[in-house]
Parts: structure tokens; C-alpha cells; sequence
């Protein structure tokens, strides 16, 4: 993995926590219970894994040794 890839992460695992500790004291997640938490999770989750495949580093698939110049 690349640094942004790492970033992007790592921020998205802070979401995550930060939702959970985020409805010890918002009433709005106790009503909704896990049900919204986990919506919620599953979205910060899909965006992160987007970051993370969106950075990854565009390698030609053949080492240039092997490369014909035609």
C-alpha cells in the first residue's frame, strides 16, 4: 500500500470509531439502535475502499527488459 492509501485508511477507521462513540451521545443513534450504525459504517466503509482502490498505483503489468522495441 502507498501513503495514500494508508491515509485514506486509516481516516476511514477513525469514521468508524468516531460514529461509534458518536451515539454514546447523540439520542438520534439510540433510537435507531445498531441498525443505523451499521448503515452508516457500511458507508464510510464503501467510500474508503473506494479511496483505497482509486490510489493504487497504475504498474505496466511487463518489466521493461522484456518489452520488444518494434
Amino acid at each position: 500500500m502507498n501513503k495514500k492509501q494508508l491515509v485514506s485508511m486509516w481516516a476511514g477507521i477513525a469514521a468508524i470509531c468516531g460514529l461509534g462513540g458518536l451515539g454514546e451521545y447523540v439520542e438520534h443513534y439510540a433510537y435507531m439502535g445498531y441498525k443505523g450504525f451499521f448503515f452508516r459504517a457500511f458507508f464510510v466503509a464503501l467510500v474508503t475502499a473506494g479511496l483505497i482502490v482509486s490510489f493504487k498505483d497504475k504498474k505496466d503489468p511487463t518489466p521493461k527488459d522484456n518489452q520488444n522495441n518494434n
